[in-house]
Parts: structure tokens; sequence; C-alpha cells
């Protein structure tokens, strides 16, 4: 009979069952699309972590080779670029929408390799001045093409996390609309019905359709109508009230995230140096988790050391690194509470859930990433990866620029640094107007020893008197080769006696470290001082040199002091 309450029960039943039916799929889907991201997140952090070896083995090996000669290395060097382009190729398969970023690195990555190949195939007697120039040049822009890959390939990881997240609520939205029909058709139908208590049925679907809709909103959920048409659904809207709880919860999380990644990575570009850096590093995670635990262990050969937090208590023990579990595995472990044995021995305190990253740089773990919190469902272990990526990459770049700047600014023969840092203290020195002195040593006769004994025997001659050079100055003094056979020392705050007496020293142990050599050789030595001959460093150097020359023509072997010019001696008395 249509006016029957029996009538609705059919649409009741088909309401509540497709209900159930929806939420199951979402629970479902919810459940997939969890394990989706994360391969989705960490397989292309693992292929980013995979480019980043080679690239800076490849970086570094056109210096290397120049060093050393090793043919060797220009093999390793292609096999290098062989798997950072594969890495780079399946990285720009893997997200969507990186292929012009991967791109761009292959064909910078292309370019440093042709320059490097300048110099791997530089001959018996090369000239890497000009290859080295373009090296110099393409690393720049490898650099930063790696560097825009890698905030390219965080924003995307986290643009999957916010499409995900959009979907479900999408699929949620359908699920609610479906109920709120049903709902609206079950309201028309009890209008018609004359049976007693039409309002209680009418205030009855109200409320189940208030509950739904403060759901959808994330408001408070108002009380359903006790009645017995509603009934069926009380426990729908409860399931409904959650899930969309646990949706949105998931959606910050997701943004949470992405913001936490770009933030810390420009944080960590604001700084040239590793502690800098590190403790960038550090204030971002305690900005993050204000109530946790926050520390970097830095790993030394044998030692550790442990960076917390202002007002932090560390909650790890480590001393040696072989005895971390973590740094054995190679990889995250999170400690939860109530592991018994499985717990990582060192953790100071059973409270608290700990997470624990390594850091690496060019393929070595330098450091450890570790976050206690007491929270089990905080999202502490992308963040500490995260971390671990960008200050890996971070320092990796700094140490890979410092090898190189060491590098331009030493002699390889001798070790000593090049006439580019006697040059830089000494404007440094002029800038603060204070004295020094400066030694001009040439070795004599040099070429000749060249010619009779070989090459060989003249770059025993030089690291020769390097050794002596070192052994007869100060600690404050600064010796460098800054020709073929010329040496300079600068005395900062020394005046003519004391660089005279310095002179006189490297002289004499010369006499006697030369007395073991099969080809015995002796060295010519000017010595000028600021302001005596000149406040400039150029006329300074030009001074010691003049006495230099004056030694050698007085009959080499000699320390001579430069002669003062008249400019500089002010007026005659009279």
């Amino acid at each position: 009979m249509e006016g029957s309450p029996h009538s609705i029960r059919p649409v009741l039943a088909l309401q509540a069952t497709g209900l159930t039916i929806l939420t199951a799929l979402v629970v479902g889907l919810v459940y997939s699309q969890r394990q989706n991201e994360q391969a989705e997140i960490q397989t292309p952090r693992e292929t980013l972590r995979a480019v980043a070896a080679p690239v800076s083995d490849l970086m570094v090996a056109p210096y290397q080779y120049a060093a050393t000669g090793e043919r060797a290395l220009s093999q390793e060097a292609r096999q290098a670029q062989a798997q950072a382009r594969a890495g780079l190729k399946t990285l720009g398969q893997l997200v969507d929408g990186v292929e012009e970023d991967s791109a761009r690195a292959l064909f910078r990555l292309g370019k440093f390799s042709n320059a490097s190949n300048l110099v791997f195939n530089g001959g018996e007697d090369p000239d890497y001045t000009a290859a080295f120039e373009e090296i110099s040049d393409s690393r720049s822009g490898v650099v930063v093409a790696m560097n825009k890959l890698h905030q390219q390939v965080e924003f995307r990881i986290a643009a999957v996390h916010t499409r995900n997240m959009n979907l479900l609520l999408g699929a949620w939205g359908l699920m609610l609309v479906v109920t709120l029909s049903t709902s609206l058709l079950a309201r028309r139908r009890a209008r018609k019905m004359e049976v007693d208590g039409p309002n209680a049925i009418k205030q009855a679907l109200s409320g189940v359709s208030d509950a739904l809709h403060a759901a959808v909103e994330g408001g408070e959920i108002p009380e359903v109508p006790e009645h017995p048409l509603v009934a069926p659904l009380r426990n729908v809207v409860l399931d409904t009230t959650k899930m969309m709880t646990e949706l949105r919860a998931e959606g910050a999380r997701a943004q949470r995230s992405s913001s936490f990644t770009r933030d810390l990575i420009e944080s960590l570009d604001l700084h040239d140096d590793e502690k800098g850096v590190m403790s960038a590093a550090l204030r971002t995670m305690r900005a993050t988790y204000p109530a946790a635990g926050v520390e970097l262990m830095v790993v030394n050969d044998e030692t550790v050391t442990i960076e917390v937090h202002e007002g932090g208590t560390a909650a790890c023990s480590l001393k040696k690194p072989d005895d971390c579990p973590m740094l054995r595995k190679g990889r995250t472990l999170h400690h939860s509470v109530g592991e018994g044995g499985l717990r990582c021995p060192h953790l100071t305190s059973d409270q608290a859930h700990v997470t624990c990253t390594p850091v690496y740089a060019h393929g070595w773990g330098f450091a450890i990433a570790q976050l206690s919190t007491l929270d089990a469902r905080s999202p502490h272990a992308n963040d500490t990866e995260s971390l671990a990526l960008a200050l890996g990459s971070r320092v990796g770049m700094l140490r890979h620029e410092a090898a190189q700047l060491m590098e331009a600014s030493v002699d390889p023969l001798t070790e000593l640094p090049n006439r580019r840092i006697i040059d830089d203290r000494v404007g440094r020195l002029d800038a603060a107007d204070l004295s020094y002195t400066l030694i001009m040593a040439d070795i004599d006769h040099l070429s000749q020893i060249n010619e009779t004994h070989g090459e060989e025997a003249g770059d025993v001659c030089l690291q020769l008197f390097a050794s002596v050079l070192r052994d007869a100055c100060r600690d404050s003094d600064q010796p460098a080769r800054v020709g073929g056979e010329e040496f300079a020392v600068l005395l900062p705050g020394a005046g003519m006696r004391a660089g005279m007496a310095v002179a006189m020293r490297i002289r004499a142990y010369l006499a006697y470290a030369v007395r073991r050599l099969e080809t015995p050789f002796t060295v010519s030595v000017g010595v000028a001082t600021r302001p005596d001959h000149g406040r400039a460093g150029e006329t300074v150097l030009r001074a010691a040199e003049m006495a230099m020359l004056d030694a050698k023509e007085a009959g080499r072997d000699q320390v001579i002091p430069a002669r003062v010019s008249s400019t500089l001696q002010g007026p005659a008395s009279s």
C-alpha cells in the first residue's frame, strides 16, 4: 500500500546498502592509494640519489686526470656519464612534468662531458687552460640544472599528494551526493505517508542530512534523532565523519610536507659553509617540530659529534659510526615504543618514537638526522628523508666547490700555494695598512739541471726547496711557488731585520739539505719590506725581485736586501 510505512523500507534499504558499498570502496581506495604514493615518492627519490653520485664523480674526473694522468679515469668518467644519463632518463619517465628539466640536465651533462673530453684527449703535452675554462662554465650549468631538477621532483611529489587527496575527496563527495539524494527521496516518500508521526520522520531525515553536511564541511556533527527509519544510517554517519577527518588530515600532512621541503631548500641555499648549513637544517626542523627532539649527528672516521637544538636532550648515545645499525643498513630506521629487543640499544629513552635517516654526500654517509617524538602518527619519516636529501645535496656541492678552489690555489708539484694566495694576502695587508716583508728566491741554474740530468731531477730540486721553506718559516709566514723556479715568502708584521734572518735561515737549511742530492743547487734571494720599499704590494714585490736579480749578478747563492729608492727616502738633508 502506497501510504504504508513498509513502502519506504526498500528505499532505505537501498540507501544503506549503497552507502556501505561506497564506504568499503573508498576505504579500499585509500589503502591502495597509500601504497601507490609510497612507490611514487620513494622511487623518484632513490633514482635522484642514484644520479647524484655518478654526477659528482664525473665532475671531479677531469681534475683528477689532469693531476695524475691515469687513463683509467677517462673510462670511469664515461661509465659515470652513462649511469647519470640512464638515471636522468628514468627520472624523466617516472615523474610527470620533469621531462624538460631532465632533458636540460642531460644537455648540461653532455656539455660538461664534451669539455672533459678535451682533457682526456689532450695528448702527451696538453694545454688544459681552455679546457678547464670550458669545464668551469659547463659545471655551473650542471649544478644549476641538477638543483632545478631536484626542486621540480620534490614539487611534483607534493603535487601527487594533493591530486590524490582531491580525487579521494571527490569520491566522498559523490558518495555524499548519492546519500543526500536518497535521503531526499525518502523524505518525499515520507510526506505521502498517512501514518502517525510524520513530523518525527521529517525531523529524523533532516537530522541525518544535517549530520552528513556537517561531515562534509568539517563542522561539529549534530546528534542524529532517534527513529526506526534512520537507525541504519546512524553508523553510516559516524563512518563518514571518521573517513572525512582522515582525508583532511592526509591532505594537511601532504601540504605541510611540501611546504617543509620548499622552506628547507631555500634556507640551506642561503649559507655557503657547512656549519651554517647544519645550523639552518636544525632551525628548520625545530620550527616544524617545536615539541620534538631534533639532532644532527656528524660522522667522522672514528667518532660521532652530536648537535641538538637549543634546550634539547640527545636521544642517542652513539660514540662510534661502526656501532650504528642504521649506517650499516644504509637506510632510514624507525624505532617505535614497545619494540623490545628490536629497538636500537643506543637510544637513551624507551618512551619516544625515534626516526634515524642517513645523510649522504658523494656516496659517503657524513651525518645522521634524528627526530624523536611522542606521537607515533607524526609524519617525521618523510621529513627526515627530505632533510637528508636536501642537506646531502647542499653539503656535497659545497665540498665539491671547496675542493675545486683548493686545486686552483695549490701548486700540484710542490703542494705550496700559488701566486694567487700571495697576491690575496698582500692585498688584505695593504688594505689594513699593515707592514710586512716579502722574500723572493730563485733556484740557480735550474734549467741546466733539467738539461743535464732530466726534468725529474729538476722536480726533485723544486720539491726539496719547498720542504726547506716549510721548515724555515714561522707558522704565520706564507711560502708559495710564484713561477717556474721562483718562490716567495710573505712575513706579516716583520721588518727588514726579521726578513733577512728568515732568508739567511732558508739559505742555511738548503745548504744542509742538498748534501744528500746527486745534483746540489743554491738559491739567490732578495728581501723587501713595506713600507720601506713601497706601500703597494706590487711595488714591494718588484723591489724584492730586483734584489734577487742583484744577488744573481753578484755571483748567486746570496741574500741581498732591496735598495730604497730616493723617492721613498724623502728629501736629502742639507
